[in-house]
This record gives structure tokens, C-alpha cells and sequence, in this order.
């Protein structure tokens, strides 16, 4: 059987761990406790919307297509969830 704990399965080292978790992450700053993380992912649209938002692979999104694909994304959801609860297919 194959044994996959995160004790014996080590993608990083100790090292690159640690640089990871408190240098590169520590990322602490004050944000507005009224606002949704949707809302501050949408202000920061406003403010860049032609800045790179994500980068995978050979993949690049800007702010404006990344807002666009989750919106497109979160509109069929409900669209689909719905109709399983109401039974609509």
C-alpha cells in the first residue's frame, strides 16, 4: 500500500519550506473587515484591470479576463445548481 503522508512525501525542503511559509508568505497588511474577498478582488479589477492577475503554465490572465472567466464560471454554477434543486432538466 502506498504510504502518502505529508511526513514521509516531502515536496520542498526544510528550508524551502520555511522560506515559503515565513518570508515569501508574510504578506500581512489591513484590509477593510466590510468587504467580501469578492469585493476586493473587484476593486483591484477596477484599479488594473490590464495587469497580470495569475500565471500558470504558459497561461497569463490579466485582472479583466480572470474577473470575466470567474463571472462566466460562477454564472453557470448557479445556473446549474439551480436547476438540480429544481429539478429543471
Amino acid at each position: 500500500m502506498l504510504n502518502l503522508t505529508p511526513s514521509n512525501n516531502r515536496l520542498l525542503t526544510k528550508a524551502e519550506e520555511h522560506k515559503l511559509l515565513n518570508e515569501l508568505n508574510n504578506k500581512a497588511f489591513e484590509y477593510p473587515k466590510n468587504k467580501s474577498l469578492i469585493d476586493l478582488f473587484e476593486d483591484q479589477v477596477k484599479k488594473t484591470p490590464a495587469n497580470t492577475a495569475i500565471i500558470f503554465e504558459d497561461l497569463e490572465l490579466s485582472y479583466r479576463e480572470l474577473n470575466k472567466l470567474s463571472n462566466q464560471f460562477a454564472y453557470t454554477w448557479c445556473r446549474d445548481t439551480m436547476c438540480i434543486w429544481n429539478r429543471c432538466h
